[in-house]
């Protein structure tokens, strides 16, 4: 993985953790979206959110027990990312 594609698992983790509690106090349920929407073939996750394809696509119409949901596997999922990065 290029240099800049981690630094932006890095940025991406971040906002992640950050907004995330205030994203689950909104109603609706605000959406991960960071404006950094680049999916990753490999993964089937944008760089930005985390999110796969169909939970970007799905969203508008998802409950807000849905949407908290997603939230939750979010940050797991760019730790994961950034961890397999490491040992690559």
């Amino acid at each position: 993985m290029d240099t800049c594609t981690r630094a932006q698992l890095k940025l991406s983790l971040g906002k992640l953790r950050n907004s995330r509690a205030q994203a689950e106090r909104a109603q609706p349920v605000t959406s991960p979206c960071i404006s950094v929407c680049k999916m990753n073939d490999a993964r089937g996750l944008c760089i930005g959110c985390m999110r796969t394809i169909d939970e970007i696509a799905a969203w508008s119409t998802m409950s807000d027990a849905a949407r908290l949901a997603v939230w939750q596997t979010l940050p797991e999922r760019a730790c994961a990312w950034l961890n397999d990065t490491r040992s690559a």
